[in-house]
């Protein structure tokens, strides 16, 4: 996977879209990553998240009308 090379070469990886992408290919980089010892950020609306990768450990941070990144 040319995602996957990339990502080991500078280590963390950002990738918008994902909502373009289905969920069992998140799913697979997600495996993929977490064999290489690789971080991926998927920024992601929670509709969109395979309910195999919706797990605590999968979740950094997750953001929502009340909970806000920036707070003014």
């Amino acid at each position: 996977m040319s995602l996957i090379e990339l990502v080991k070469e500078e280590d963390l990886f950002l990738h918008d879209k994902k909502e373009l992408m289905h969920g069992n290919q998140l799913v697979k980089i997600a495996e993929e990553a977490e064999q290489q010892q690789i971080q991926i950020l998927f920024p992601i609306l929670s509709d969109k998240l395979p309910s195999k990768l919706d797990e605590p450990a999968n979740i950094v941070l997750r953001l929502s009308q009340d909970d806000k990144l920036f707070r003014f």
